[in-house]
């Protein structure tokens, strides 16, 4: 090509807001969610990309593209029902926080440890894992998660919910890595990094971490997934439920191209001389992409 014609050349817009365009062919063999504007989560059709936005915010990060990923806990939402209850007193809740979750209470009868338990989950020690609690402030100033084994070995995460910090670690593993983000209807989303010490069956709870009676949390749904990256929520009801990969190529475009990336964070990759042909895909560094697009050189 030469040099003028490189100049007039037009970029091809692969991503923008709106998502793929139609030089892409986007698949997803399941259906997903992510956030909308309003702060809701939204369920999407296989095959259909998802424009994903900041929970706490509404701000439009970009076209979601996340790898395969399996929720390994059997009951995402919580319930009286599903989950095991630890002492206190519950009671089923019908919020509809974030569009998909209804909500238990669980209260204090005067005893700092009880709590609602997901039931038992294989873990392996020494082993990357990442639990995503969603949850409502409720009378209790604190809240308390506890990796529990089956052999009673116990490390408890918690506090006041505005300084949440170790209050016992190493006994059945270790938190190595924590955030909290509060989301635009007021949830509150815990994401903790747990590295388990045993290879067994782990419960995990979540409780007012109250002597007071009365005082309560209440606790909506819990995701627990391989690594130290979260994803975005995927729902299970009875056994654990695993969420296709988003894949895409280019389609119609062919030869040498510039591709340039905008992620969420405005950062941008750049790859000089992508080998373009049907299916090609370039890799991304982060898993939301504001805009793409091709320059053949």
């Amino acid at each position: 090509m030469t040099t003028a014609a490189r100049r007039s050349a037009r970029a091809t817009v692969l991503i923008d807001a709106t998502g793929p365009r139609d030089a892409v062919v986007f698949s997803r063999a399941s259906p997903a969610y992510a956030y909308g504007d309003d702060g809701a989560l939204v369920l999407h059709a296989p095959d259909v990309a998802r424009i994903d936005h900041d929970p706490q915010t509404g701000a439009l990060l970009g076209t979601l593209f996340e790898p395969e990923t399996t929720n390994m806990l059997a009951h995402a939402h919580a319930s009286v029902s599903q989950w095991d209850q630890n002492g206190g007193s519950g009671t089923d809740q019908t919020l509809n926080a974030l569009g998909v979750f209804a909500g238990f209470s669980e209260a204090s009868t005067g005893a700092s440890y009880q709590r609602l338990n997901h039931p038992y989950v294989a873990l392996v020690a020494g082993t990357t894992y990442t639990v995503s609690i969603w949850l409502r402030a409720g009378t209790s100033p604190n809240l308390r998660a506890v990796f529990r084994t089956s052999g009673g070995h116990q490390t408890n995460w918690g506090g006041p919910i505005s300084a949440l910090g170790p209050l016992a670690q190493g006994a059945s593993g270790m938190v190595s890595g924590y955030a909290q983000k509060t989301l635009m209807d007021g949830t509150i989303l815990l994401q903790l990094v747990f590295i388990p010490e045993h290879t067994t069956s782990y419960s995990i709870g979540i409780g007012p971490y109250s002597a007071v009676a009365g005082e309560d949390v209440v606790i909506l749904g819990m995701q627990l997934e391989a690594g130290s990256r979260p994803s975005s929520f995927i729902t299970t009801s009875g056994t654990p439920a695993t969420r296709a990969a988003d894949m895409a190529g280019t389609t119609g475009i062919s030869g040498p191209h510039r591709i340039t990336i905008t992620y969420d964070d405005d950062s941008h990759d750049l790859i000089p001389l992508a080998p373009v042909t049907d299916g090609y895909w370039p890799p991304l560094s982060r898993p939301h992409v504001k805009r793409m697009t091709a320059v053949a050189v």
